[in-house]
């Protein structure tokens, strides 16, 4: 049986949503990890770019109203600016 984890699945499923998707990522100090995972699954051509809320999960779980606004504004940007189709 396989396993797979979330980043897993999530890659995959954006690779098939569009040419390039982009990360958005709590804070900076998660992206060399999810860069460690879009290399491992073989997606590296696909990502567009890293974007960062700058919030902790506690401050996610917090105000889930603001993160969320903020998850929609970078992946704005990311479309706007970095090329990406899809954003996860």
């Amino acid at each position: 049986m396989p396993v797979i984890g979330m980043a897993e699945s999530t890659l995959a499923y954006a690779s098939t949503l569009g040419h390039k998707f982009s990360i958005i990522v709590g804070r900076r100090k998660w992206i060399r990890k999810m860069e460690e995972n879009v290399i491992l699954y073989g997606h590296s051509p696909k990502l567009a770019s890293m974007r960062i809320v700058g919030m902790s999960i506690e401050q996610m779980e917090e105000d889930q109203s603001l993160f969320f606004d903020r998850c929609i504004e970078e992946a704005q940007l990311a479309i706007d600016n970095d090329g990406a189709e899809v954003w996860c």
